[in-house]
């Protein structure tokens, strides 16, 4: 299982420590739920990988096609 994503003790799956079930319950579905703190590092890795790799002559941008809000920009 991907980092962030958990079972609980009763079987549902947990995004960010978050019971999916009931997140779905309390806003309805379909419900798209992101774990901000998995997004940043993944975001922290790429640059990283960036700057290894490419000796800091590179600029990470983000992009986005399917979902985009400016919460995610």
């Amino acid at each position: 299982m991907r980092k962030g994503l958990t079972v609980n003790s009763k079987n549902c799956l947990c995004v960010a420590g978050c019971d999916a079930a009931d997140l779905a319950k309390k806003f309805g579905t379909p419900l798209y739920v992101y774990d901000e703190d998995f997004i940043r590092g993944a975001c922290r890795e790429y640059v990283a990988a960036v700057s290894d790799f490419y000796g800091g002559e590179a600029l990470v941008c983000y992009a986005s096609k399917a979902f985009s809000c400016k919460e995610m920009y």
